[in-house]
């Protein structure tokens, strides 16, 4: 009888063995929760950020990290970057140039891994959006035009599409209504609304493409105002500056995908998350 205890004991204890080591290689092996990674970001509103925000979440997603947010105004930006919070790296999405610098100092002077969205420094691992693809895009929309006239836009911008279009560049002047010939390129959001006005207004019926023009795309393109529309994807410019971008040791320029929509094509599966791009941010 004693025999079969000490039997049955040594089993137990060895079956409680293989459990406890199996436990602990599963706990070796399991990956550890990484540290969350920053947003400090001067907007929190609007499609373009709703978007932007899900492509980062779902490159920290495949990483194992998580987000955290917040609004950049200098009071709040020093206390998450110095509020005992371990992050593992920030993203920096803010236009303001001094405002963005800071943010760079205080993210750099804890040794943190920072990359920029939608700006450049040097020597800053960023993503931003490609004036150049911008240009050859619009280009390509206009491509039964003899002449262009294009207005608004910065000067990087201007300069590109100035070098897309070659021998049909029109410097900026007002629209012609006479000239059939010619088609008009919107190159920021504020050219695209006075230009869409205009043309509602019948002041001209020229064929008219809007660069990155904002919320408004939907509606222009449905009023038939707008024969073509050049979007940025912010969904990819988020997923790439934060799965790409944010741990780059060369300090990398990415550039951010844009697609061409018309009219035509915008309830394409491919095109409706950039024109309607609210219908899909989970609330």
């Amino acid at each position: 009888m004693k025999r079969v205890m000490c039997v049955s004991m040594a089993l137990i204890l060895a079956a409680l063995c293989v459990m406890l080591v199996g436990l602990r290689a599963r706990e070796e092996s399991a990956p550890a929760a990484q540290r969350p990674v920053l947003l400090l970001t001067q907007e929190d509103t609007g499609a373009y950020f709703m978007q932007l925000r899900q492509g980062i979440l779902k490159a920290l997603e495949e990483q194992n990290c998580t987000l955290s947010t917040q609004i950049a105004e200098p009071a709040a930006m020093t206390d998450a970057l110095w509020g005992g919070i371990e992050y593992r790296g920030v993203l920096i999405y803010i236009q303001d140039e001094a405002l963005r610098r800071q943010a760079l100092r205080s993210a750099r002077g804890q040794g943190l891994p920072a990359a920029l969205i939608d700006a450049h420094e040097e020597g800053v691992p960023s993503v931003e959006q490609d004036g150049a693809q911008f240009a050859a895009l619009a280009s390509g929309a206009a491509a039964k035009a003899e002449r262009v006239l294009c207005l608004g836009g910065g000067e990087a911008l201007r300069k590109a599409t100035r070098s897309a279009l070659r021998s049909r560049w029109l410097d900026a002047q007002p629209v012609d209504p006479d000239a059939d010939f010619c088609a008009v390129i919107a190159l920021d959001e504020e050219a695209a609304a006075r230009l869409v006005r205009e043309k509602a207004e019948g002041l001209w019926t020229q064929p008219l493409i809007l660069v990155n023009p904002g919320e408004g795309a939907a509606s222009w393109l449905e009023s038939g105002q707008v024969q073509a529309a050049v979007l940025p994807s912010p969904y990819a410019t988020g997923y790439i500056a934060a799965s790409q971008a944010l741990w780059s040791e060369n300090a990398q320029k990415y550039r951010a995908p844009a697609f061409i929509v018309t009219s035509e094509n915008m309830y394409d599966a491919q095109n409706v998350k950039l024109v309607f791009p609210l219908l899909y941010c989970p609330r």
